[in-house]
């Protein structure tokens, strides 16, 4: 439901913020749980949550897997390998980090909380992201690492980090005018691809752009006049799971739908308005998912 183009990727490319953003601050509110529960309340509470990601994520999973199997090819091999792993469909390698992050997650927080490691811990993550970055730049990546892409733990943790200390009110305050460093993450898409016509969400823009942006956002209180628009706000970021699941189901939709080629996609206007007015309505199909899921009083097991 969009114009393919060079405006088109630099949109797509520039939304890579979003999945870190997503880490970051379910750090930033799982942190603040967390310090108001002792040690038996938080090992609950993990538990909990692992049971419902663990519900959610086997649900969509085998929804996709129907959707997308291709009954002569399939193969004990691909379902295992493909089907049944975070590649199975889009964003799913989200749900996957999360897997990790939740068990390890008092260890995290608990090492952070040293001085000195977590002094220790930043400096060997800086040091894996610039080895990251030059390895996708000139095309070298081990084989290893090719197969793990980025949906090992260890990758994401600047960003749980971050959401620890701004949910212990340690970090620098800055300006809501910060927002403007997203657009160093097009930049370095643009000169990744050039190199080598690939990319990965393991880079250093994405990494600072996507750290420094959540940051302001946090921090900074937008006030916002308009009732309605206040509400819609908060309606969707309270349905942010939901969302995430089911933008892929919408997506597939929409294709079936949708005529393969749309015709203002032939103009300028077109390729650079399409990207924004395909997102809002794929959000709002969504959320009409959360009144369905109401309905059929399946909400907060399935999302």
């Amino acid at each position: 439901m969009t114009c393919k183009s060079v405006v088109t990727d630099n949109f797509i490319a520039l939304f890579r913020f979003g999945v870190p953003c997503f880490i970051l601050l379910w750090a930033f509110y799982f942190e603040k749980s967390m310090s108001k529960k002792n040690g038996r309340e938080q090992f609950q509470y993990i538990k909990k949550r692992l049971i419902h990601l663990l519900i959610v994520f086997v649900i969509w999973t085998a929804l996709y897997f129907l959707l997308s199997i291709d009954w002569p090819k399939i193969t004990l091999s691909n379902i295992t390998t493909t089907k049944f792993t975070d590649y199975g469909w889009p964003g799913r390698y989200f749900l996957t980090i999360l897997f990790q992050l939740l068990p390890l997650y008092p260890v995290i927080r608990w090492l952070y909380g040293k001085k000195v490691l977590k002094y220790i811990m930043w400096l060997g993550l800086f040091i894996i992201y610039i080895a990251y970055a030059y390895m996708v730049y000139h095309n070298n990546m081990p084989g290893i690492l090719q197969k793990i892409g980025y949906k090992l733990f260890v990758f994401w943790l600047p960003y749980v980090f971050v959401g620890i200390e701004l949910a212990r009110r340690q970090t620098v305050k800055l300006s809501v005018y910060f927002w403007v460093i997203l657009l160093i993450i097009p930049v370095e898409y643009n000169f990744i691809v050039s190199s080598n016509n690939s990319t990965s969400y393991i880079l250093p823009g994405i990494l600072i752009a996507s750290i420094i942006f959540c940051v302001s956002l946090l921090q900074n209180q937008i006030i916002v006049n308009k009732t309605w628009l206040y509400n819609t706000i908060s309606y969707i970021g309270k349905n942010t799971m939901t969302i995430f699941v089911t933008n892929p189901l919408v997506i597939i939709i929409l294709k079936v739908l949708l005529p393969k080629k749309l015709l203002f996609c032939e103009t300028i206007a077109g390729k650079i308005i399409m990207p924004f007015i395909s997102s809002i309505v794929i959000v709002c199909i969504c959320l009409l998912f959360v009144e369905l899921f109401k309905k059929l009083r399946i909400n907060g097991i399935v999302n």
